[in-house]
């Protein structure tokens, strides 16, 4: 049985990445999925909240760390500031120190 859920849950998953669809939408399949197979196992559904809760609990700080690196990305994207960055590190390749690589030199 636990083949068969976490089976499901990662079907789920690559039906999200290859579909386009959002990654949540599959992170919320698997719970439901892992919520089901608690049940089915035999613990009462308070029991599998408390357990939800739980874990929730344990990974709060990496979640939020997640959400602020997003947030700040976001944040770059929208001022261009990854765009000025490549942009100006441009300026410091010099095609003349690549020729020192064997790979990029012409012959």
């Amino acid at each position: 049985m636990e083949f068969i859920t976490l089976g499901l849950f990662l079907a789920g998953l690559g039906f999200c990445i290859f579909s386009g669809i959002q990654v949540l939408y599959a992170l919320v399949f698997g719970l439901v999925c892992f919520s089901g197979y608690c049940l089915i196992r035999g613990y009462s559904v308070r029991e599998t909240l408390a357990m939800l809760l739980e874990g929730m609990g344990k990974v709060s700080n990496i979640l939020i760390i997640f959400i602020l690196i997003g947030s700040l990305t976001a944040l770059w994207r929208i001022c261009g500031t990854i765009p000025f960055i490549l942009y100006h590190a441009m300026g410091f390749i010099n095609p003349r120190f690549l020729c020192c690589v064997p790979f990029f030199c012409a012959p």
